[in-house]
């Protein structure tokens, strides 16, 4: 639907999940490019949705005097 990987689809979601923060890993160059496309597209509203109800990210509050 896409054209995209499954991983470029899942990250692409989770860098617009308010209060998310991802790391991505990148091991080699085309690694990064893939990474990099993941915010290449839109998720279409239907397919947001789904992702969302399968699919809870941990959040947990730092406090930020915690963070070196």
């Amino acid at each position: 639907k896409y054209g995209v990987t499954t991983s470029q689809l899942l990250l692409n979601w989770l860098i617009r999940v308010p209060q998310v923060v991802v790391i991505p890993k990148a091991g080699n160059r085309e690694h990064l490019r893939d990474n990099a496309a993941a915010s290449d597209f839109q998720l279409e509203l239907e397919d947001w949705q789904t992702i969302s109800d399968l699919y809870q990210p941990r959040i947990e509050q730092i406090p930020t005097h915690l963070i070196e």
